[in-house]
């Protein structure tokens, strides 16, 4: 077997590696082209490897360097693609120890894999998935409510209860969900500092992030609270056809007290459409979230695979 690194697909790389790929093949290598580009002209790494076996020199193996960043320690991180034929162990361990030698610079690497890439589980890896609630009858949304903490009717007391009473008053109500924007300084550092605790962003990234939020009139974000104090924060994008909810977290110390349930309930209060889905991405990394989502019928409509192979 022999691998070769490139900086570019050319058309005729494009047909030797397409019987590799599955679904969406077109879409696929378009991606990997503009993000190789872009990984080889601002970091030099050569984006694209081939592994080739046999005298006819057939291509059996493909990877896709599509994204390289620098943490907050200057190290490199990576995230790729991978397609083997026929799912053959053997090749996926050539190619893998090919591409740690050629991307030394590297620290850490998590190669995307296909769903049916079973092979694949003796490396450390984890799954992202997008997940949809479905609203096709208000039956299946009131039974997902069903499974929260807070009625529609408590929702709405509370709401009432909260328009006509003090400040003073307000910060007595034992749970409630409170959007902000831009100029609320101290709900905006809060949700910074949730960003970079339980995200892990960096200062950039999470600035970066809540200020796009702010400048997208579809975009509603929320710091949660028990009483006056301040334990968790979400987002949701209004959309058209479906909604979609981010961000949801809470505090560190204020974890396993059931908050991430009753958030969630009284976000799908807001955002309840029956004409409309809701839709969110969680990470079996956070194994509570992702049985939460499900208990609330959620289901799994599309699976990332990601392996650790640095």
């Amino acid at each position: 077997m022999k691998v070769k690194f490139l900086c570019r697909l050319l058309n005729r790389h494009k047909q030797q590696i397409d019987h590799l790929l599955t679904l969406d093949s077109e879409d696929r290598i378009r991606e990997a082209m503009i993000a190789g580009s872009q990984v080889y002209e601002e970091f030099g790494l050569p984006p694209f490897a081939l592994l080739y076996e046999g005298e006819g020199q057939m291509v059996v193996g493909f990877f896709a360097l599509q994204c390289v960043e620098e943490d907050s320690d200057g190290e490199l991180v990576a995230e790729g693609r991978f397609y083997i034929r026929e799912n053959e162990k053997a090749y996926a361990d050539y190619l893998i120890e090919s591409i740690k030698k050629e991307y030394e610079e590297i620290k850490h690497l998590s190669v995307i894999g296909e769903e049916e890439v079973s092979f694949l589980t003796s490396y450390p890896h984890y799954m992202e998935c997008f997940m949809r609630l479905s609203r096709e009858s208000s039956n299946n949304v009131a039974k997902a409510l069903e499974r929260g903490t807070i009625n529609t009717k408590a929702i709405t007391e509370e709401r009432k209860a909260k328009s006509c009473c003090s400040d003073e008053e307000k910060d007595k109500t034992l749970f409630h969900m409170e959007q902000f924007n831009k100029t609320q300084n101290e709900e905006v550092q809060f949700y910074l500092e949730s960003l970079k605790d339980i995200f892990l962003m960096d200062d950039e990234v999470a600035n970066q992030h809540i200020e796009e939020c702010f400048e997208d009139c579809d975009c509603n974000l929320y710091v949660v609270k028990s009483g006056n104090k301040r334990i968790g924060t979400c987002g949701a994008y209004i959309g058209t056809k479906s909604d979609t909810i981010f961000d949801i977290s809470i505090r560190k110390t204020e974890q396993g007290k059931g908050y991430g349930r009753q958030m969630l309930d009284m976000l799908l209060q807001r955002l309840y459409s029956p004409l409309k889905d809701v839709i969110l991405q969680v990470s079996t990394r956070s194994e509570a979230a992702f049985h939460l989502y499900k208990e609330f019928g959620f289901h799994i409509e599309q699976k990332l695979i990601f392996y650790i192979v640095m």
